[in-house]
C-alpha cells in the first residue's frame, strides 16, 4: 500500500522554487512529515522497474537530509538540516534510510547534491550574493562555502558506502571542479556523475523535464572541460555520455 502524506506535511516547502518560496526560508522545525517511510518509497521504485534510485540530499534551499556536523572542518556549525528537526528528535538520517530500503531491494542508490545553490548561505550560481538577508538566513564568505560544500560532499560520499550515481544540479562552481574531481574519484570511484563535476564517467541531462526528450538521442556528445554538452547529443561527439531524463511528479 502506498501512503500519502497529509496537506500539513509539505515537505516541498524546502525546495526552493519548486515548492517554496524563493523569498522565504522555513524554519527546521517545520520538517516533520508523519508518514515518512523509506521502505514505502523503494516499494514504489521497485514496482516500475526502477534498478537505480537518486535521494535529494540537499536541494537548493540548504536544507540536509542527513545529520550534517561540519563544524570541525570548516568552523561553521551548519544548523539548517534534519538534525534541528523535531522528526524523530532530530535523530532520524533520512539519507541512512533510503540507502538502506535500497540494499534491500538491490536498486542502486545515488545521491543528488546542490552545489550551485543554497538559499540557507544565500548562494545563487556558486556565488554567495552580496545583498540583505532574509530571517534564517547566515552570511557566509566564499571561501568558506567551498570549504562547507566539501567538507558535506565528503560525509555524503564517505559515510554510507558505494553510491551508483552523484547529481550536481547545475553543474559545478568554478574553481572546485579539480577538487571536486578528485574527491569523486578517491570516494566514489565507480559512481557516474551528473552535472559535469569529473572528467569521465559522465552522464548528461537531456535538456528538458517535461519527461519527453526530443529524438533522436545520441549517447555520445561533445565534451566540455568537465563533462559534456546537454540536450539529444552528436552522432559525432567525441565523448561517451548517455542521457539522462528526469521528470517532476508535480504534472502527473
Amino acid at each position: 500500500m502506498i501512503s500519502e502524506l497529509p496537506k500539513e506535511d509539505n515537505t516541498q516547502l524546502f525546495c526552493i522554487n519548486v515548492g517554496g518560496d524563493a523569498r522565504y526560508l522555513p524554519p527546521p522545525k517545520d520538517f516533520n512529515p508523519s508518514l515518512i517511510d523509506l521502505d514505502d518509497w523503494l516499494d514504489v521504485a521497485v514496482l516500475f522497474g526502477a534498478k537505480y534510485a537518486v535521494l535529494t540530499a540537499q536541494h537548493c534551499s540548504g536544507f540536509s537530509m542527513w545529520p550534517t556536523d561540519v563544524l570541525g572542518s570548516t568552523g561553521f556549525n551548519y544548523k539548517y538540516g534534519i538534525k534541528y528537526s523535531p522528526l524523530m528528535d532530530g535523530k532520524y538520517d533520512v539519507v541512512k534510510a533510503f540507502i538502506d530500503s535500497c540494499k534491500k531491494r538491490n536498486v542502486a542508490p545515488g545521491l543528488y547534491y546542490s552545489l550551485n545553490q543554497n538559499f540557507y548561505l544565500n548562494v545563487a550560481g556558486g556565488l554567495v550574493m552580496n545583498s540583505s538577508l532574509y530571517p534564517g538566513q547566515e552570511h557566509v564568505s566564499q571561501e568558506l562555502y567551498n570549504k562547507i560544500a566539501l567538507a558535506q560532499m565528503t560525509e555524503l560520499w564517505s559515510n554510507y558506502g558505494e553510491l551508483s550515481e552523484l547529481w550536481f544540479d547545475g553543474g559545478c562552481i568554478p574553481g572546485l571542479e579539480e577538487a571536486i574531481g578528485e574527491l569523486s574519484s578517491k570516494l566514489q570511484p565507480h559512481a557516474v556523475y551528473f552535472g559535469g563535476c569529473s572528467a569521465a564517467n559522465n552522464l548528461r541531462w537531456v535538456g528538458t523535464e517535461s519527461g519527453e526528450p526530443r529524438y533522436p538521442i545520441w549517447s555520445t556528445a561533445m565534451a566540455t572541460s568537465h563533462g559534456c554538452h546537454y540536450g539529444s547529443g552528436d552522432p559525432a561527439g567525441n565523448t561517451f555520455c548517455p542521457a539522462e531524463t528526469d521528470t517532476t511528479l508535480q504534472q502527473f
